[in-house]
């Protein structure tokens, strides 16, 4: 049973870091993804993911919700901004792990689900915290 959950576990890993590796990339080129869920992350093999459908990308420093605009993504709501009004993916990542997220989890793992949904890390700190404090 442990080694079946620390192999989920590691499946997290790999999902959180095709998720953070992707929006790291995004933002240093000034775009946001606006609809990370599951069914926009691919399973390419024994954990390896990619992050999929870039139709709802847009400038990372555009608003997504402004007045009178109604959002048909999942994703896009109040919750996902940022204090500027900015849409910001690490919310969504949080979110999108925290579906994911096996019942046997652990404290790191809530930890940086945690962080991520109040949008304490960006993109970059997210990778450096699973490579430091969430280690497979």
């Amino acid at each position: 049973m442990l080694a079946q959950a620390t192999c989920v576990l590691q499946d997290l890993h790999a999902l959180a870091s095709a998720c953070c590796r992707t929006a790291h990339l995004l933002h240093s080129v000034k775009l946001v993804h606006r609809d990370l869920r599951m069914p926009n992350v691919v399973q390419l093999g024994h954990q390896h993911y990619m992050v999929i459908d870039l139709e709802s990308a847009a400038n990372l420093k555009a608003k997504c919700l402004p007045k009178n605009f109604h959002c048909v993504l999942k994703t896009c709501s109040a919750e996902a901004l940022d204090a500027a009004g900015c849409f910001t993916a690490m919310y969504c990542i949080g979110a999108l792990l925290k579906e994911a997220r096996p019942s046997l989890s652990s404290p790191q793992v809530d930890t940086f689900i945690h962080k991520l949904m109040a949008k304490e890390l960006s993109a970059e700190a997210a990778l450096m915290y699973l490579q430091h404090e969430w280690s497979p």
